[in-house]
């Protein structure tokens, strides 16, 4: 029953909650860093859209085998610095500053510190109001269907 009213009160049948948390930002992120596939990010949690972006995706994945592209094509420094940029203009979740450079230094990319983010984060415009990180509160849904 607890688990039953958990999930109504995050208004998401799927597991993923209505808000820009960790996983919705991870969304946004990856697919900042062309790792899923444009404006699949942020779909409301348990729709019939996803089973249409789990198709795609296979679609896309299998292509880019034949064409023997793999992640370590995708994922560069200007990949990285993408999805730096695109967090700062969203304000996404802060658990993000730990998994870019993560995913940077398991990439063998240049691993992003400090000066990094201050850098593009006085540079680039915040220019999404989406819950937690306000001051408007939408739900991702609204970011999505926008």
């Amino acid at each position: 029953e607890a688990a039953e009213l958990g999930c109504r009160a995050c208004a998401s049948p799927g597991g993923g909650c209505q808000f820009l948390g960790t996983a919705g930002t991870s969304q946004v992120v990856a697919e900042a860093l062309g790792l899923a596939l444009p404006h699949s990010a942020l779909a409301p949690s348990g729709q019939a859209v996803w089973l249409e972006i789990a198709r795609q995706s296979a679609r896309a994945v299998s292509e880019l085998d034949n064409r023997g592209i793999t992640t370590r094509d995708i994922l560069t420094d200007k990949a990285i610095e993408n999805a730096m940029v695109l967090h700062a203009a969203f304000g996404g979740s802060t658990n993000l500053l730990l998994h870019i450079p993560a995913i940077a230094h398991a990439a063998g990319c240049t691993i992003p510190d400090v000066a990094h983010w201050t850098r593009i984060n006085r540079k680039v415009p915040r220019l999404v109001s989406v819950l937690p990180n306000g001051p408007d509160y939408h739900p991702t849904v609204r970011a999505f269907l926008a």
